[in-house]
């Protein structure tokens, strides 16, 4: 929208004027954009002669139009620029606001003075511009000379000042006492901000600095003397008044002055009263005051100020300015300072203070006001900074940080900085942590920390992030952790077999090993001398990939021979693998002169370069040892596990039942397991030594089509035996595995993640029979069945009660059985019996009283109710009686009803 602002009142004449320039205005807009009108930048007033440091150095910037075009250019910023010994730049808007003024420059400021009185500004849209001169008449005493004033619809930028005239003037003030002595080149340009019109810079003009003259003893620091002399000579007087006035007084002396000057009195104080004195001054000028000190004074005098009052003087000082005074002051107060700021405010500062400084300050701060500070430090500095606390305090903020910013620090800490804070953060906090720090930067804290906090950290961790965390720690850091532990927090979300711990199985000592007797380039043959039934033997050494494979026989074996070749394809007849693998070798192993049916079992170690990982983006918990099962027609994965890592490779095992073609494969994504042991059961329940011990696991298939698994069964650490089952999609099927020749002791076992453990005692000798002991003739008897029949009788009607006699000794004999009614003997009855036989004995009761009956024959109890019997007779009379009643009354009614009306 258009916008005009009017200051003073506006002749009629200029309104005519603002009337032909809507026309023009008009005709601007249909003829397009015109010539650039360029800015001409001069500097005046600087000083010809060498200025001395600490004397007054003052110049002014004039940015005029040049009137050779018919376009406004638009200002963004002045920006000056002094460049010498000491370099210095300073920026400011072009209504006088400014932008950013370091320390060496005392004052930079719009001189209003030669703005015109009447003045009005209106923008639109590209940035062309119209002037219109006129003497104003009777308007002389607001307008005392031609002015100018202009319009502009700028597309180029937005005018920002809101002044007609074409001629604007700033005045810069050096502090020369901040410059080093040398010769200085000074320019200044605008910035526009139009792509058109970017920048439009002054000439370079010269002034020099010279060191400054010795002080006289007792002389106040400030302008030394010098040009001008007067006013050093000024200041001092002024500073001794000042030392002998009451602080109000003082103050409003001080307060009097420019900045500089009061900086030069404060200077010449004791440190008590410019305190005093900087107390009493409102916070801009008392900050005005300690940015024009050196830091010594200024940061003596902010020690002397209350907290309260020290943070606003700071928080009024350009950052560095409060970093030289917060890094001149104590640690305890410089803390209170840094607590009373604002957290934007106290990170900048803490930014440009040196890392034990910094430290210094956090330790001394509460944790929340730590933590918001370094959160708004870049990480590199909060890392510094956290490096340098005790770990208690660093782990207190750490705790107080977003989850995010604590990763990132942790991060750029050392290792075993970092895993400190880890160990004493809580468990969710240090859990959160890890699970979002780079995963090869939290193995290594993992591969730090002791065996307990990881296992409390991969508890509380999401499932994905422990398996992408674990899958990069060192396989020993993981083999030491519980194994119960670890079931339950990676679960089946990736193979069993790949993080539990392994005993490499051993052949026994002096056993004969394995030694080539064929080799090629690709080709490898070992024979070994021989291998016993249920030993391990090795049967091959180390051609690459593998690195050692053993073998257990079912038969006591002579010179077994082990081949291996390594192929470039697949061989024909065997099925593509699985897409989306990335495939490290392809080998066909075998024991030409050993029958499959005498093969028990293979260990096959094998190592992969961390390189081909890699290049292949390959998860080093993703390898696998791929079996081509020829019966199946397909690739079966074995339980590999990984189990060791150098700087070059990670080396692995897999346990096989058989050899063939094999694959050692990886891919990107771990794979999650998809099957599991339910449990398992030992048979016989109590092994001796020479049984065979059967175990059989229920496998569940927990995907939703058919396949082949490899199931192994581990005593202790060490591998006994693998068994392929092949399991319907979504059901069960037995793994079964037999134990022979085993010596007497206890087993721990484990099938996938089911654990247990059996014992095998030793078989029990023969022990001679001792003659049996006659055993004495005689009759014993057992009473069982106690039955009452009917539960309710009528009283003079009978109930039976009958139970079963049985004779359970070994000869014949007689038994008296008494019956007991309301605990009297109420009848008794005589029985024999022959050694094994039984009868039933029963006894009538008849009760002519109602009540309840408790009846017991020895140990066995019942009972019966007897009640009076109901009199139908009298019952028939009563209804009889009711009914002629009843029609007697029905019939009285009827004839007395009156007749009906003819």
């Amino acid at each position: 929208m258009p916008k005009i602002i009017v200051r003073g009142p506006i002749a009629p004449r200029v309104l005519v004027s603002l009337a032909l320039t809507g026309i023009v205005i008009s005709l601007l807009l249909l003829a397009g954009p015109g010539v650039a009108q360029a800015f001409r930048l001069t500097i005046t007033d600087l000083p010809s002669a060498a200025v001395s440091q600490g004397d007054s150095l003052t110049f002014k910037l004039n940015a005029q139009l040049s009137g050779e075009g018919d376009e406004n250019i638009p200002m963004q910023s002045i920006e000056v620029t002094v460049t010498g010994p000491t370099n210095v730049t300073a920026t400011i808007s072009p209504t006088g606001t400014v932008i950013s003024k370091p320390a060496a420059v005392s004052s930079f400021t719009l001189l209003t003075s030669i703005l015109s009185g009447f003045d009005f500004g209106y923008g639109i849209g590209y940035g062309y511009g119209y002037g219109y001169d006129e003497r104003l008449g009777q308007f002389a005493t607001f307008f005392p000379s031609e002015e100018g004033y202009g319009y502009g619809y700028g597309g180029y930028g937005y005018l920002e000042s809101p002044f007609a005239t074409n001629n604007l003037e700033y005045q810069v003030a050096l502090n020369s006492s901040s410059l080093a002595a040398g010769t200085y080149t000074v320019s200044f340009k605008v910035n526009t901000g139009s792509t058109s019109y970017p920048e439009f810079t002054s000439a370079s003009y010269t002034f020099t600095v010279g060191a400054a003259a010795a002080a006289e003893t007792g002389a106040p620091s400030g302008p030394p003397s010098g040009a001008p002399g007067a006013l050093a000579a000024e200041v001092a007087t002024q500073a001794a008044q000042v030392a002998q006035q009451a602080t109000a007084q003082a103050a409003t002396t001080v307060g009097g002055l420019t900045s500089e000057a009061g900086a030069t009195v404060i200077a010449a104080l004791e440190t008590a009263k410019g305190a005093d004195i900087i107390a009493a001054l409102d916070t801009a000028k008392g900050a005005g005051i300690i940015t024009a000190l050196d830091t010594a004074k200024g940061a003596g005098i902010i020690t002397a100020l209350d907290t309260a009052k020290g943070a606003g003087i700071i928080t009024a000082l350009d950052t560095a300015k409060g970093a030289g005074i917060i890094t001149a002051l104590d640690t305890a107060k410089g803390a209170g300072i840094i607590t009373a700021l604002d957290t934007a405010k106290g990170a900048g500062i803490i930014t440009l203070l040196d890392t034990a400084k910094g430290a210094g300050i956090i330790t001394a701060l509460d944790t929340a006001k730590g933590a918001g500070i370094i959160t708004a430090l870049d990480t590199a500095k909060g890392a510094g900074i956290i490096t340098a606390l005790d770990t208690a305090k660093g782990a207190g903020i750490i705790t107080a940080l977003d989850t995010a910013k604590g990763a990132g620090i942790i991060t750029a800490l050392d290792t075993a900085k970092g895993a400190g804070i880890i160990t004493a953060l809580d468990t969710a906090k240090g859990a959160g942590i890890m699970a979002a720090m780079p995963v090869d930067k939290a193995a290594l804290v993992v591969e730090t920390l002791s065996t307990s906090k990881v296992e409390s950290l991969v508890g509380a961790m999401p499932t994905q992030a422990v398996v992408v965390l674990l899958s990069e720690v060192n396989p020993a850091a993981v083999g030491v952790m519980s194994q119960s532990v670890l079931f339950t927090a990676l679960g089946n979300s990736v193979s069993t077999e790949v993080y539990t711990r392994e005993t490499a199985p051993q052949p026994p000592l002096g056993a004969p090993v394995g030694a080539s007797v064929e080799q090629t380039a690709t080709l490898t043959t070992y024979e070994t001398a021989s291998i016993d039934s249920g030993n391990w033997g090795q049967v091959l050494g180390s051609p690459l990939p593998l690195t050692k494979v053993l073998t257990k026989f079912t038969a006591n074996l002579k010179n077994v021979r082990f081949r291996v070749e390594e192929l470039a394809q697949l061989p024909a007849g065997v099925s593509p693998l699985t897409q989306g693998l990335a495939r490290h070798s392809i080998l066909d192993m075998g024991l030409p002169n050993v029958k499959p049916e005498d093969i028990d079992a293979g260990h096959i170690g094998f190592k992969v370069e961390e390189k081909w990982l890699k290049d292949n983006k390959v998860n080093p918990w993703s390898v696998t040892l791929r079996r081509y099962d020829s019966v199946a027609k397909a690739w079966v994965g074995l339980p590999t596990k990984l189990v060791k890592e150098d700087a070059t490779y990670k080396y692995y095992t897999a346990v096989t039942p058989g050899f063939s073609v094999f694959a050692i494969t990886g891919s990107e994504a771990i794979t999650p397991q998809t099957f599991q042991a339910a449990k398992v059961s030992v048979s016989p329940a109590q092994p001796k030594v020479g049984d065979k011990v059967t175990l059989t696991a229920d496998i569940q298939n927990l995907s939703d089509k058919e396949d082949n698994f490899a199931v192994s069964l581990w005593l202790g650490q060490t591998a006994e035996d693998t068994v392929i089952v092949k399991v319907a999609a979504r059901q069960t099927a037995p793994a079964t595995f037999t134990l022979a020749g085993k010596a007497a002791g206890s087993y721990a076992f484990r099938v996938d993640k089911v654990t247990g453990s059996f014992a095998i005692v030793p078989a029990a000798p023969a022990t001679p029979v001792a003659p049996a002991t006659p055993v004495p003739q005689a009759a014993k008897f057992a009473l069982k069945d106690l039955k009452v029949a009917p539960a309710q009788v009528d009283t003079g009607q009978p109930a039976t009660v009958s139970v079963t006699v049985s004779n359970t000794g070994n000869a014949s004999g007689s038994k008296e059985v008494s019956l007991l009614v309301n605990g009297k003997v109420e009848q008794t009855k005589t029985v024999t019996l022959a050694a094994g036989a039984s009868q039933t004995v029963a006894f009538t009761v008849t009760k002519t009283v109602d009540g309840a009956y408790q009846v017991q024959v020895e140990d066995l109890k019942g009972s019966f109710t007897a009640t009076a019997p109901t009199n139908w007779t009298l019952w028939v009379v009563i209804g009889a009686a009711l009914v002629v009643i009843l029609g007697a009354i029905v019939a009285l009614t009827l004839r007395r009803r009156p007749a009906p009306s003819p």
